[in-house]
């Protein structure tokens, strides 16, 4: 995540950083009200992302007996429980749509 963060930064417009130190702007001002707010929404975009991607291999490595709620699914089958079983899928599919449509929430909120 920081090499993104690193390189959208590097990539980012440089512009307003130009014309604040024109300006006569510190280096510290240059960056707070230039180059922050021109990568914030990269930013956030980056870490939702990572965020959505961890609660699915979080999942996934349950399902393997890595532990979390892949375990318990895991579990609820090996012994034939599949009320269990669906509950947790439940919050599963609850938990992946509420990330999914916080994100998308979010990004429409920094793009707006």
């Amino acid at each position: 995540m920081g090499k993104l963060w690193a390189e959208a930064m590097e990539e980012s417009d440089q512009g307003p950083v130009q014309a604040l130190a024109s300006a006569g702007a510190t280096k510290l001002q240059q960056t707070f009200h230039a180059s922050i707010p021109l990568v914030v929404p990269q930013f956030v975009g980056l870490l939702l992302y990572r965020f959505d991607v961890n609660v699915r291999s979080s999942l996934v490595l349950g399902l393997v007996g890595a532990g979390g709620v892949g375990l318990l699914i895991n579990q609820a089958i090996k012994s034939l429980q599949f009320d269990q079983m669906l509950t947790h899928m439940i919050v599963v599919l609850i938990l992946i749509v509420v990330v999914d449509q916080a994100s998308a929430l979010i990004r429409r909120r920094l793009s707006a």
